[in-house]
């Protein structure tokens, strides 16, 4: 009879020591699993979400009555990811401000659209690293114009990249005269 209740006791620690540790060690592989998944979720939100960096400038030159307003448009994809450009959402939008007279107290420029023309037209997508450039000329009617505002949306991945800059026309400058040696 002895010899039965300490078999039983055996089994009964052994069956309880083994189920301890299958608990225990279930529960460290859902850790180590749960913490590898939320690594990566982080890490591939953060390292393969689409990021483009947008910028636009231009010169605006006053000849004959009229504007010539040439714009250079580039956007650099600096994400681990290739985006489709949207090329239905994708435009260089081109805004005026007209000359104020009488400016009794500080105001903000107040801009009116003039024309959007779409840009990047032969680029459908862009490579992770990859920089792609456009440049677009437009002549406008001189009218009262001060300043212009050329406005770049690319809309890639979902997402839309916004860029601003304000040119003034002026006059052409000339070319130099000096000579540079070697």
């Amino acid at each position: 009879m002895l010899e039965h209740s300490v078999l039983h006791y055996l089994l009964g620690w052994f069956a309880v020591f083994t189920l301890d540790k299958c608990l225990k060690l279930t529960q460290i592989v859902a850790l180590v699993l749960g913490g590898i998944g939320a690594y990566v979720r982080l890490f591939k939100g953060r390292i393969y979400r689409g990021r483009l960096e947008a910028s636009v400038s231009g010169t605006a030159v006053l000849e004959d009555g009229k504007i010539r307003i040439t714009a250079i448009a580039s956007i650099k994809n600096i994400g681990h990811t290739k985006l489709d450009i949207d090329q239905s959402e994708t435009a260089l939008i081109l805004c005026y401000c007209e000359k104020q007279n009488d400016v009794p107290e500080v105001i903000s420029a107040y801009w009116e659209h003039l024309g959007t023309f779409s840009i990047f037209e032969h680029d459908s997508v862009i490579e992770s690293g990859e920089t792609i450039q456009d440049q677009l000329m437009v002549f406008v009617p001189q009218n009262k114009i001060e300043a212009l505002q050329l406005k770049l949306d690319v809309c890639a991945g979902k997402s839309l990249w916004i860029s601003r800059t304000v040119i003034a026309p002026g006059k052409e400058p000339k070319p130099s005269q000096r000579r540079i040696t070697v």
